[in-house]
């Protein structure tokens, strides 16, 4: 009987260390994008002044930033090759629908809020870069002058 708890202490140790281990990439994943959003903005600004020099080196830098960004999320993806408690959390946590997450513990809560934090970021990011592609679109218009 002794056996079987230490069995399910084990399986709840390990839970909570790969749970741990997602949490510290999409924390690192959340860091990333919020040098992505204001590398971002300051593109936008440095374009909105015409300050083509600025602008480009802050789009090499960006660039850079979205490159650590992929393989952070590479990292996190690779993390199912640890183990089958690894892709449970991952396909229930982090490849799932955020509506459909019901998080039963502490670790869990604080993994989907940081889930919904870089949702934002990189929702925050698509918008502004939009704005920053309609704006070069209409600078570089044969029409405009």
């Amino acid at each position: 009987m002794m056996e079987g708890s230490s069995s399910v202490d084990f399986n709840y140790s390990e839970k909570m260390e790969a749970l741990e281990e997602v949490l510290i990439l999409l924390q690192r994943r959340y860091n990333i994008l919020r040098d992505v959003k204001q590398s971002t903005d300051e593109l936008g600004d440095a374009l909105s002044r015409k300050d083509d020099v600025s602008a480009e080196l802050i789009m090499d830098m960006r660039q850079d930033l979205l490159g650590k960004c992929d393989l952070s999320w590479q990292e996190i993806y690779l993390l199912q090759e640890k183990g089958t408690i690894y892709k449970e959390i991952l396909k229930r946590l982090v490849f799932s629908d955020l509506s459909s997450i019901h998080p039963k513990d502490r670790m869990e809560r604080k993994l989907l809020e940081i889930r919904q934090h870089n949702q934002k970021l990189i929702k925050d990011i698509q918008e502004k870069d939009k704005a920053i592609s309609m704006h070069i679109a209409k600078s570089q218009s044969f029409y405009s002058s």
